[in-house]
């Protein structure tokens, strides 16, 4: 009887977070979406572009952070299953102190070169902007940052519908912001926004953890110098990913705004996030695999090997629905989103589409190494497609204009990719042939949206729409996003039982 009492009330907390993460995804995008909207109606895409090389330059303060939020989601249930409340509040305040500390320092010693960097890189007519938002942007950056620990700490409580819902409301909070203050202080509303956001995730994250371990809000009375060690082991080799990423990310933007221009990387920035915003969707429900292909490394190998052939069959429908919808729907959220149809919008979000289609078909092998603890192969993917941007884009140069760039950003990102993909294949012992071979009638139903449906589509019905039922539209699609997600995270869940069976 209790037994069955308590697994209705865990499936309740997962339907729970299952349904709040997913809102958490959409809300996230959407303010991004509405957000950028706003700058680009109000300034112009070249703002955009700023805020980008930003963002991209902060980006690069994370290596001071080297992992520990995320570390907090192994080491907290670790300590919650021992029965040791104590040391898992520890490992949380020493975190905290830590991130703090770390951010701070390196917003300090980061904060002069940046602004040099940028100030030299930027053409005269942005730099008014810029000195008026730089200031703030760093703050944000520190403060969004620590305030992860919160809600990677109810992640690691099991009460991550907790965590899910002060992002919600955070992002509503950045939207509000940036509506409310973008037509008086331009760019800087976007860094207002962001300060927002930041402090919602720092009080309320805090706060509610600390309810959770029945202590003070931000008091880290918990600190222990002897967890610093343990915490850094397993965060760095998740930092070493990141920071690949944001050389790639980083490489790709300066070069085309050295190459072509800021405009071009403020377009260049909406359509990026438009992808990762679909992606989400697809590929972040399966981060559940992760800790359960983590639990059958030494239990049962056998079926470790199978649960990866099954869960790769899937993502790779997956990545085929996903770029189908992302080519169907780019041409008019490029309207909605840029103002005008933009043929520099269209192109590079179907450039951008080639790399991102292979990070969605192998997220199941990048999960299973990430859960297995093998990181090795996933930072050498990471690298590869760090250093191939970093080559290609400064060789190619200007010759090829911004189709060029993006595509030398793609095709890097998917020679990475193929590189995860074959290690993985071989580590599971799966069939290539086999594999591939059940996803041709899917292929099949791209090649078809591609070249008859997305014309249609675009010449009947997108030319006569308003913009009022271009955002209608774009809501719409937002609650079919929301769906997919759900049914996908759904679909994964059950595959796990199934598996578990």
């Amino acid at each position: 009887m209790f037994s069955r009492i308590f697994a209705r009330a865990a499936n309740s907390v997962h339907v729970l977070s299952l349904g709040f993460g997913a809102t958490a995804v959409i809300v996230q995008g959407a303010s991004l979406a509405i957000c950028y909207w706003l700058i680009k109606s109000e300034l112009g895409a070249g703002y955009l572009g700023v805020w980008a090389l930003i963002q991209t330059t902060l980006f690069f303060g994370r290596i001071a952070e080297f992992g520990l939020s995320q570390s907090l989601i192994h080491f907290i249930p670790k300590a919650i299953e021992e029965k040791d409340r104590a040391r898992a509040k520890g490992y949380f305040d020493t975190v905290f102190v830590c991130s703090a500390i770390l951010f701070s320092v390196l917003a300090i010693l980061l904060y002069t070169p940046a602004h040099e960097l940028l100030q030299k890189t930027l053409e005269d007519f942005y730099l008014i902007q810029f000195e008026q938002v730089f200031p703030f942007a760093v703050l944000a950056f520190v403060i969004v940052n620590v305030g992860q620990t919160g809600i990677n700490a109810l992640v690691g409580l099991q009460k991550a519908y907790q965590g899910h819902l002060i992002v919600i409301l955070a992002y509503l909070l950045n939207i509000i912001v940036v509506y409310q203050t973008v037509e008086t202080y331009g760019l800087s509303a976007l860094a207002y926004g962001n300060l927002a956001t930041g402090l919602v995730l720092l009080v309320l994250g805090n706060a509610l953890t600390s309810k959770h371990f029945k202590s003070i809000p931000l008091w880290p009375s918990g600190f222990r110098r002897t967890y610093v060690r343990s915490l850094f082991g397993v965060g760095m080799g998740i930092q070493s990913i990141s920071l690949f990423s944001a050389v790639a990310d980083a490489s790709a933007k300066f070069f085309i705004n050295h190459f072509i221009g800021i405009q071009a990387v403020g377009i260049y920035e909406m359509a990026n996030r438009f992808i990762l915003f679909v992606r989400g969707v697809f590929a972040l429900p399966q981060n559940y695999l992760g800790s359960y292909f983590g639990s059958l490394d030494k239990s049962d190998p056998d079926t470790l090997k199978n649960a990866i052939k099954k869960a790769l069959q899937l993502s790779i429908s997956l990545a085929i629905i996903f770029a189908t919808i992302v080519i169907i729907t780019h041409i008019w959220v490029g309207e909605i989103w840029v103002g005008a149809e933009s043929d520099t919008f269209e192109t590079i979000t179907l450039l951008l589409i080639i790399g991102w289609v292979f990070n969605v078909m192998v997220s199941p092998i990048y999960y299973a190494f990430l859960g297995l603890g093998k990181l090795r192969i996933p930072i050498i993917a990471q690298a590869i497609y760090a250093g191939l941007v970093f080559v290609s884009c400064y060789m190619v140069g200007n010759t090829y204009g911004v189709t060029g760039q993006v595509l030398c950003m793609s095709m890097s990102l998917a020679v990475s990719q193929i590189y995860l993909f074959a290690s993985g294949l071989v580590f599971a012992k799966v069939n290539v042939t086999a594999l591939l071979s059940r996803s041709l009638a899917m292929m099949l139903c791209l090649a078809i949206a591609v070249y008859l449906i997305v014309p249609i589509i675009n010449e009947t019905w997108i030319a006569d729409w308003s913009t009022f039922e271009r955002f209608i539209a774009f809501g719409i699609l937002t609650l079919l996003h929301l769906g997919i997600h759900i049914t996908i995270s759904g679909s994964v869940n059950r595959l796990i039982q199934n598996w578990n069976e």
